[in-house]
Formats: structure tokens, C-alpha cells, sequence
């Protein structure tokens, strides 16, 4: 499994927000200067952020985007899914009956302990939790 470009940029661009108190508003211009994502880029994250009920946006003056809830609400593993939709390892883990060999398969079993055991590790970090872990690095 590999996190696209775009899922990274959502990471970075909630834990920026994160970082500064989920009340308050960023243009977007100031959160791709200060992450260094193109700002087309930025535009399609947000939006699929905001289908996620992750983030809501505002124009005209003091407009901008900001958290929709509490980063101690937030984990890792909602802002990946609004990217990427739901965690899937395998295609046999999609819906029953896709595998023919699923009846009994240890292969179908293992696959779905490790997605499950990855969707709680994902889902156990906030994004509070993330700019904990940033102040820490940054103080060293």
C-alpha cells in the first residue's frame, strides 16, 4: 500500500490546520505557501475534505477553510479514507463472494486481520495527536 501524493497533501493540510486551533479560518493561499502544495492541487484535497464533513470552507473576506471538528476528533485513518475511499488491502476483502477461493481461504483471513489491525492503528492517531508529535520533533 502506498499513500498517494494527494492523501499526503490532506495529511499535511489537516494537521496545518490542526495546529491552529480548529475555530479558525486559513485562506488557502496561506496553506499552500506554507506546505508547498500547488494550489490546484490544494483545491481538489479541500474539496473532497469537505464532502468528508473534515473541514468547511467560506469565501469573501475572512473566508477561508477551517476544521469541522475538533483535531481530537479526527484520525488519520478518516482523513485517508476521504482521499482514497475505504481501506481496502485486497480485493477479496471487498464484499463477500468476490473470491472464489474465500470459503476457507487463510490468505482471505490474514489479508483481514492485517486491514483490520492497520484501520485501528490509523484510526487510533488524532490529529491532535500528530501536532503533539510535531511540537515534540520541532522542540529536539
Amino acid at each position: 500500500m502506498k499513500i498517494t501524493r494527494q492523501t499526503e497533501y490532506a495529511v499535511r493540510t489537516m494537521s496545518y490546520l490542526s495546529e491552529r486551533g480548529w475555530d479558525g479560518r486559513v485562506p488557502t493561499a496561506v496553506i499552500a505557501g506554507s506546505e508547498d502544495i500547488p494550489q490546484p492541487f490544494l483545491t481538489k484535497v479541500i474539496s473532497r475534505l469537505v464532502t468528508a464533513g473534515l473541514v468547511t470552507t467560506s469565501r469573501g473576506i475572512g473566508g477561508g477553510v477551517a476544521l469541522a471538528r475538533s483535531p481530537d476528533e479526527i484520525t488519520l485513518l478518516q482523513v485517508i479514507e476521504a482521499m482514497e475511499g475505504p481501506l481496502l488491502l485486497s480485493y477479496c476483502l471487498l464484499r463477500s463472494g468476490t473470491c472464489k477461493l474465500e470459503p476457507g481461504c487463510a490468505i482471505h483471513d490474514a489479508w483481514a486481520d492485517i486491514q483490520a489491525s492497520l484501520a485501528h492503528g490509523l484510526d487510533a492517531v488524532t490529529m491532535a495527536e500528530l501536532v503533539r508529535r510535531q511540537d515534540g520533533n520541532t522542540r529536539q
